[in-house]
């Protein structure tokens, strides 16, 4: 993931952005994670329907803090910031 920032607020591209470097007072910035739970499909069960799913002994419901944390653990890397 790169940090960078553009004249003006346009989006950035590598033709118009500057990496973004310790002591820059570029404002502060957040990284948000959207969590589409009611979206939980079936291709998580192993099973080809929510409805197949249940009737193996599944609830069909998903824990999120699981859920998140596997995706953390899979999708997520750590970059420290000097």
């Amino acid at each position: 993931m790169k940090f960078v920032t553009t004249e003006s607020g346009v989006h950035p591209t590598p033709e118009n952005s500057k990496p973004v470097q310790p002591g820059d007072e570029e404002g502060r910035g957040s990284l948000v994670y959207f969590n589409e739970a009611s979206m939980h499909q079936s291709s998580e069960t192993g099973y080809p329907t929510l409805g197949k799913a249940k009737k193996a002994g599944l609830s069909g419901k998903t824990d999120y803090g699981t859920d998140a944390q596997a995706a953390f653990q899979k999708y997520g890397t750590y970059s420290p910031i000097n």
